[in-house]
């Protein structure tokens, strides 16, 4: 508006937590925008009524998302019906996870199109859109469930995001003279200054692991600045550390557990989401996997890779 545009010339868009927050501000806004859209979002508690104002709203999902579920768009696409809102339009992707792909640009760009036809005045721009950049590093205990195939999991990384890199470490054994928790911590502090003198501050660096890679993941809490945690099929130890999360700061933190696991039972995931919130962390996700036992799979690094985009997404802001 304070550069010149009118409402009924402005869409207003965003992607996961973006989308939500596009739903919430376009919505409760004084003046009607021409659209809203909101890819892989949902609707956020408290919306306001539709009333008079009918703004064309545009929710695109992807089918096999398992951050946030295809049915938590289909369900607030009802709560946007209840709220008579009657303009709005669902739109899911099949084969598509938690991300955003050029197989959604088509219909996003026909919505615009639809919304605000092209004036003579207004020359079309190409609006480029970063690529998140950082890196993942990676704890894997392969004492249980054996080791990784490194070529896989960069391989699948980079189908999704090209410009991450993977720093893959394997847990150590427990250093004569130290502790557990300190044995981890020196490592994951190792680790970390070694991501940060390839070039990528913390603020670029999700810190995950696999088993007491996963315990040791969680250490980062140390590290207020890192984008992101991951720990998979971790447990609490007593080295966790019990310190309160940082006003304002909502560190996103993603738990993954087989439902099977008989080495550590998915009751420590549940032992760790507990934990972390009473310190006061809010942006925890937790994955259980069903017929998973204590093993890491493509399935799971999935759920990583997504959880990735979204955080080295949020770095960008």
């Amino acid at each position: 508006l304070d550069r010149g545009f009118p409402p009924e010339r402005i869409v207003l868009c965003g992607f996961s937590q973006g989308g939500a927050l596009a739903l919430q501000a376009g919505l409760s806004f004084p003046h009607t925008l021409a659209g809203i859209c909101s890819v892989a979002g949902w609707v956020p508690s408290g919306m306001p009524a539709a009333g008079s104002r009918q703004m064309p709203i545009l929710m695109c999902h992807g089918f096999d998302d398992s951050m946030v579920p295809i049915e938590v768009a289909r369900s607030s696409c009802k709560a946007l019906a209840a709220l008579g809102h009657k303009k709005v339009n669902l739109i899911t992707f099949k084969g598509l996870r938690h991300q955003l792909s050029t197989l959604q640009f088509e219909d996003i760009m026909d919505f615009y199109r639809q919304l605000l036809p092209q004036r003579l005045e207004e020359p079309c721009s190409v609006v480029s859109i970063p690529r998140p950049t950082g890196c993942i590093v990676w704890m894997h205990d392969a004492s249980i469930a054996g080791d990784v195939d490194e070529h896989i999991l960069v391989r699948r990384l980079h189908q999704c995001l090209p410009d991450v890199q993977l720093i893959l470490q394997r847990v150590p054994p427990c250093r004569e003279g130290k502790s557990f928790g300190r044995t981890l911590l020196d490592e994951i502090t190792e680790q970390l200054r070694k991501a940060s003198a390839g070039g990528w501050p913390l603020s670029s660096v999700i810190l995950g692991g696999f088993g007491a890679g996963g315990t040791a993941a969680l250490l980062g809490l140390l590290f207020p600045q890192l984008a992101g945690l991951v720990s998979c099929s971790g447990f609490l130890a007593d080295c966790f550390p019990e310190q309160q999360a940082e006003p304002g700061n909502d560190k996103l933190i993603l738990l993954t557990h087989g439902v099977e696991d008989k080495i550590v039972p998915i009751a420590s995931a549940r032992q760790q989401r507990e934990a972390l919130g009473s310190y006061g962390y809010r942006g925890v996700s937790f994955s259980a996997f069903q017929d998973l036992g204590h093993q890491f799979s493509v399935e799971v690094w999935d759920n990583v890779i997504e959880f990735a985009e979204i955080a080295l997404d949020r770095a960008l802001e």
